[in-house]
């Protein structure tokens, strides 16, 4: 061998020794930058993934539940890594506080949403602000009101299918049935559009729903967290992703929607989301509590995917949030009897007279639905806010660019703020319970402005709902569940595993 060939040999392992060892001390600066700021990590982190291996790929523990562990162990504040991603959990509800409310203009945005799509969910700073103010006034309390009938005639077809089985008998999987009815809900007051889902649950937008929502993106997210230099890379192939057809077969449909409605030009019997983004992309003012105010002008794309959005959400969370519910009541016939007898007394036997006024007046089935949330939140964990700017909160400080997490299956289970956490007791929830607690030991629907834009309408469906189910029949437990009910997070909704198993008895 020459000395020429020794010497480019001699250059290139030197070269590629310089850029590993460099690659290895920025990855080690990185996986300990949190430390520098004092925060308490509780696993060493991996030189690829960060921490994900310790919560994604544990065969004995949920995400919560390490979570939870994590938390106990180390305090209220516990640092870890996505790939080189810092991020704090944060379950001191005082540091909470300041950062989903009082620190709004610096923990605006949410660090886990791809920004390409402009949602509601996405969008950040100032753009964000202008589509939420579009969109608040659908779920005003008159809006509610107006919706109200679409709401209860949804559900009460949900019951008269349910009476058609001749064998009641025999044990029922609700969980699907009810995703038929949210959607069906949804699609009616959020773009007016009849699917009928419950009638037909061969249907094509709710078949690509289902299959979108039972999709485990772990893999996707992995590969995005871990190696995000090649993110663009990623994004081209994730258009050929089963995900991405789905949701593409979703937006289609929802730009025909949109397409049909403008050449309409119709003023809907209610004034739904759909009218509310079209009147905003005609440069029309938006009518708030605090006047008309004028905002910027929303294009074809970011009507599609805001309908599109509202679709999945008002599906997904509140169809699951029902699941979890009728099982809580199935396993406690006392509390389910207390529901039946506040029904009857206060509103009667009958159906087809139930009313917004009515069902504003079961106050312990609202109390029992908010345990059931506490115990199930469909949302259980990676509530998120990004940082903009290094600030110290009841001396943590919290670094620029650093993702902080709301764990809200941990603080929902936390013995300090709720006493036998695991027991289902709707009078934690009565107003003299609450003044007792921290504000934000109740998290379902988040909190803050950048909260669930539709957690009233989700709590006037359920109420609905669980009215019409409670007045007609007799919710009984099955032996098809195990309890406690087995849950699967696939992206960032708490699904039951095997679904959600019932009996039912005419009353």
């Amino acid at each position: 061998m020459s000395w020429y060939n020794i010497s480019i040999t001699a250059v290139v392992v030197s070269f590629g020794g310089a850029f590993i060892s460099i690659w290895i001390i920025r990855r080690w600066k990185a996986l300990n930058y949190l430390q520098t700021f004092g925060i308490v990590c509780p696993n060493k982190a991996h030189f690829i993934y960060g921490n994900l291996h310790h919560l994604r790929w544990s065969k004995t523990e949920s995400i919560q539940e390490k979570q939870t562990q994590w938390l106990k162990k180390h305090g209220k504040v516990v640092g870890y890594y996505m790939g080189l991603k810092p991020r704090i959990l944060v379950a001191d509800l005082d540091i909470l506080r300041d950062v989903l409310i009082k620190h709004v203009n610096i923990f605006t945005n949410r660090p886990d949403v791809p920004r390409g799509m402009p949602t509601l969910v996405s969008l950040r700073d100032g753009r964000w602000k202008e589509v939420r103010h579009i969109l608040t006034p659908t779920f005003s309390l008159l809006k509610l009101k107006s919706m109200f009938h679409t709401i209860n005639e949804c559900a009460k077809l949900f019951i008269d299918i349910l009476k058609e089985d001749s064998d009641l008998s025999k044990d029922l999987e609700i969980y699907e049935p009810l995703q038929g009815l949210t959607l069906d809900v949804i699609s009616r007051c959020a773009l007016a559009l009849q699917l009928d889902c419950q009638r037909n649950p061969q249907d094509k937008i709710l078949e690509a729903v289902r299959k979108f929502f039972r999709l485990d993106l772990s893999r996707i997210v992995v590969m995005l967290v871990c190696f995000p230099g090649l993110r663009s890379f990623f994004r081209m192939l994730f258009r050929f992703a089963p995900s991405n057809k789905l949701i593409a077969f979703v937006l289609s449909h929802v730009r025909l929607v949109v397409a049909r409605r403008r050449e309409a030009k119709e003023v809907p019997v209610f004034i739904d989301a759909l009218h509310l983004l079209l009147e905003a992309s005609e440069g029309k003012h938006v009518e708030s509590e605090s006047g008309s105010q004028a905002v910027g002008l929303l294009n074809d794309d970011e009507i599609a995917w805001n309908a599109c959005v509202f679709l999945l959400a008002g599906y997904e969370t509140t169809s699951t949030a029902l699941a979890y519910i009728t099982y809580c009541l199935s396993l406690h016939p006392e509390i389910q009897e207390k529901i039946h007898t506040e029904i009857i007394e206060k509103i009667g036997p009958d159906s087809s007279t139930l009313g917004y006024d009515d069902v504003s007046k079961l106050q312990y089935l609202e109390l029992a639905i908010q345990e059931s949330l506490r115990l199930f939140p469909p949302v259980p964990l990676f509530v998120s806010r990004e940082c903009k700017e290094t600030t110290t909160i009841k001396g943590v400080t919290i670094p620029v660019d650093c993702a902080v997490d709301v764990p809200v299956w941990s603080i929902h289970h936390d013995p300090e703020l709720w006493p036998e956490p695991e027991t289902f007791d709707p009078l934690r929830h009565l107003p003299e319970e609450k003044a007792g607690r921290h504000p934000l030991a109740f998290l379902p629907f988040g909190a803050g402005p950048r909260n669930c834009i539709g957690g009233r309408f989700a709590m006037l469906e359920m109420k609905c709902t669980i009215a019409n189910l409670v007045r007609s029949f007799v919710i009984k437990a099955s032996e098809k569940n195990s309890v406690p009910l087995s849950t699967v997070v696939r992206t960032t909704i708490m699904n039951p595993t095997d679904g959600v198993w019932i009996k039912l008895e005419k009353r």
